[in-house]
C-alpha cells in the first residue's frame, strides 16, 4: 500500500505535529501508568537524540537565530504582505514548517525585518506556553485517550494493531501503556522518528523560533487556534480515519518513504517552490473510493475549514489597522482554497515577495 499522500503533509498543517513532546511527566489517563510512560517516552527522546546527525541547540553557537547582516540565509520560502486601499492594517503572511535543520537560520533579510517591523505575531497555537503548563498538557492528553474502558485494540482491526505493535518495537518505542491512547499518539510517535530520520528538529521549527523571539521581544502575541483545540481535533476523527492515518506507516518501506518524503518537502519549503509543498490537482488519486468519505473528514477538518478560521483572523487583523506578522503551516497558504487565495477573493492586495508565480 502507498502512503496517501494526503497524510503527508502533516508537518506543514499543524503545530502539534509532535505529541509526544508534551507527554512527558503528564498524568496518563489509566492509573498507575504515570512513571512507566514517562520512562518509555525518555527512553524513545534519548534514542532520537542519538540518532541525530547533528547536536541538538543548546549553546548560543547553535541557537536558531534571524540576524542575516553577517551571514547570507541558505533558504527562500514563500511571503506574502495582505494589504487593502480601505484599511491601514497590513499583515505578513509566512508559511511555516513545523520541523527543520540548523541550516534553516538566518532567514532572509525581508522575513526578519517584516517580523521586526510588526506589532504582533499570530500563530496557530502559543506550543511554548503549553509545554510549560503541566495541567494544560494532563487536561489536553484526554482527546486522545480512551476514557470510555476500551483501548486501542477495541478500535483497530486485529491485524493493524498486530502490526503497529510489532512496528514500535522494531523502533523501540512502543510501550504497552500506549494501548490506552487513541492512534494519534501512535501515528505521533512514528512521525518523531520520521523527522529524525530525515534530518529536521521540531527545536527548529518556524513556529517555535518566532513564538520564543516574541516573547523575548514583548510583542503581543495573537492564538489563532489553541493547543487544545488542535488536540480535541485529532481526539475527535472517526475511528477508521484514525486507524487510516495509522496504516499509512504500516507497509513495507513506508517509514523510509516517508523520511525520503519529509526531505523532499523541506527542500521545496526552503526554496519556496509551491508545487513541491501543495498539489491538490491529485490529492486523492491514492485512496479507494470506500475511503473517499474518510479523506474528505480528513480535508474538512485539517485544511478547509481551518483555512477559513485563518484567512477570516488575517482579514480581522487588516481592517482592525494591526500590523500583523503571521506564521501558520505552509499549506494552509496554498491552493484554491488557501488563505492567499481566499484573501485574494475577498479584495485584499496580496503580494508575494521574490515574485515566484
Amino acid at each position: 500500500m502507498k502512503s496517501r499522500k494526503f497524510l503527508k503533509i502533516t508537518a506543514l498543517l499543524l503545530a502539534l505535529f509532535q505529541l509526544t513532546a508534551v507527554l512527558s511527566g503528564c498524568l496518563p489517563i489509566a492509573p498507575g501508568i504515570a512513571s512507566m510512560l514517562e520512562d518509555a517516552l525518555s527512553q524513545a527522546s534519548e534514542q532520537h537524540e542519538d540518532e541525530q546527525q547533528e547536536p541538538p541547540a543548546q549553546s548560543s553557537e547553535t541557537e536558531p537565530s534571524g540576524e542575516s547582516s553577517a551571514v547570507e540565509s541558505a533558504v527562500n520560502p514563500l511571503f506574502w504582505e495582505i494589504s487593502s486601499e480601505k484599511y491601514s492594517g497590513r499583515v505578513y503572511l509566512f508559511g511555516s514548517i513545523h520541523a527543520a535543520r540548523a541550516d534553516t537560520y538566518p532567514l532572509p533579510e525581508h522575513i526578519m525585518e517584516a517580523f521586526d517591523s510588526s506589532d504582533a505575531l499570530a500563530v496557530e497555537c502559543d506550543t511554548v506556553a503549553f509545554e510549560e503548563d503541566q495541567n494544560r498538557q494532563m487536561n489536553a492528553l484526554r482527546s486522545i485517550a480512551y476514557l470510555d474502558g476500551t483501548t486501542i485494540r477495541d478500535h483497530l482491526s486485529e491485524q493493524n494493531y498486530a502490526d503497529a505493535v510489532e512496528l514500535l518495537r522494531s523502533l523501540d518505542l512502543y510501550a504497552s501503556q500506549y494501548d490506552y491512547y487513541k492512534p494519534a499518539l501512535w501515528t505521533s510517535i512514528l512521525d518523531s522518528h520520521i523527522v529524525t530520520q530525515a534530518g529536521l528538529n521540531y527545536d527548529r521549527g518556524l513556529d517555535d523560533f518566532f513564538i520564543r523571539r516574541a516573547k523575548e521581544s514583548g510583542r503581543e502575541l495573537l492564538e489563532i487556534e489553541s493547543v487544545e483545540f488542535q488536540y480535541d481535533m485529532l481526539g475527535g476523527f472517526s475511528d477508521r480515519l484514525q486507524e487510516l492515518m495509522l496504516e499509512d506507516y504500516l507497509a513495507e518501506d513506508a517509514l523510509e518513504d516517508q523520511a525520503e518524503g519529509l526531505k523532499q518537502l523541506y527542500e521545496s519549503w526552503a526554496c519556496g517552490d509551491p508545487s513541491g509543498l501543495f498539489d491538490e490537482s491529485d490529492d486523492s488519486s491514492q485512496i479507494p473510493e470506500a475511503d473517499r468519505v474518510y479523506y474528505d473528514e480528513y480535508t474538512e477538518k485539517m485544511l478547509t475549514e481551518r483555512n477559513t478560521r485563518m484567512a477570516d483572523a488575517a482579514e480581522s487583523y487588516v481592517k482592525r489597522g494591526m500590523n500583523v506578522f503571521l506564521v501558520v503551516g505552509s499549506a494552509h497558504m496554498l491552493g484554491s482554497g488557501g488563505i492567499v487565495e481566499l484573501l485574494r477573493a475577498r479584495g485584499y492586495e496580496v503580494t508575494e515577495y521574490q515574485n515566484r508565480y
